[in-house]
């Protein structure tokens, strides 16, 4: 159940910030509280909401009450409220929610009363970036790959999501959730990709720190709460070329749209250092020869 609800509150999150031209970099970031009756976006309440197209600071509170009969046909009062937050600067994006749903109830005629049955609350921050790879030797069949760090903390029912998405290709995603947790400190490296003709990427990154409930699949009375702060942040890490033999390749510098400075992996260590490093693991195997002797 948890992936369903990851899947279907993702979607329409998404949805909510409308389709931008990936050529072009832009940073979104939205907080949302809010129930529906369907599962379609926007959601037919949304009592509480800040969005900043810039991918400033925005954060959002507040609770509602939902009164109306439950499977039995008693009345039944849910109090649904949380907190949301999100911030979004190009390679790095932050997003928090916090939220709990107690005494739900469901009711096949709810609906047509316009009587909500699913509680969504979001932190989503995202940027969309072109990378353009500048090198002497560089060719179209060869790859790239990014890799990010996911950061934070996860409780209950809440969640975490981070979808990629290379060019065209297929958005490429990550979940987290309660049973990954509560801490959550890991790498996500994509797919390769072939650079395309022009030497580019259009790069879009969004993640979702979120909550969603539909009490149609609960008992009537339930109570649950949730919480995923990802304000210690969902930063790129690295990002790695590789030719066409799938070699890792260095002689290349990224220029982005942005202006930002994203962090290549094209440092080839020095020779200094690779016999440094050689030398100090035959010392390290040397002191254990003598100590087995």
């Amino acid at each position: 159940m948890k992936n369903t609800r990851i899947s279907l509150a993702i979607f329409a999150v998404a949805a909510c910030l409308g389709h931008t031209t990936l050529a072009a970099p832009t940073l979104h970031s939205l907080a949302h509280l809010g129930t529906s009756h369907d599962l379609l976006w926007p959601t037919s309440n949304s009592f509480a909401s800040a969005f900043d197209p810039s991918g400033g600071y925005v954060q959002t509170s507040g609770s509602e009450e939902i009164v109306g009969p439950d499977r039995n046909g008693d009345e039944r009062t849910t109090t649904y409220g949380g907190f949301a937050s999100a911030n979004a600067s190009y390679g790095m994006l932050k997003t928090s929610i916090s939220a709990s749903l107690t005494n739900t109830f469901y009711n096949t005629a709810n609906a047509a009363n316009d009587i909500p049955h699913i509680y969504v609350g979001a932190g989503q921050a995202t940027f969309t970036d072109t990378l353009r790879f500048v090198g002497s030797f560089l060719l179209p069949t060869f790859k790239v790959r990014y890799t990010y760090f996911v950061h934070g903390d996860v409780t209950g029912e809440a969640y975490g999501a981070l979808s990629v998405k290379i060019g065209t290709n297929n958005s490429e995603t990550l979940f987290v959730n309660s049973d990954d947790g509560p801490l959550i400190a890991q790498y996500f490296t994509t797919t390769t990709y072939e650079l395309n003709p022009m030497l580019s990427h259009d790069l879009r990154t969004n993640f979702l720190a979120g909550f969603q409930e539909d009490t149609k699949f609960l008992a009537d009375g339930s109570d649950l709460s949730g919480s995923a702060d990802f304000s210690s942040t969902i930063t790129m890490t690295s990002i790695e070329m590789f030719d066409e033999n799938n070699n890792p390749f260095y002689d290349f510098t990224i220029v982005a749209d942005s202006g930002t400075i994203y962090p290549a992996h094209n440092a080839v260590p020095e020779p200094a250092t690779i016999i440094a490093t050689g030398f100090g693991l035959l010392v390290c195997l040397r002191r254990r020869k003598q100590r087995r002797g």
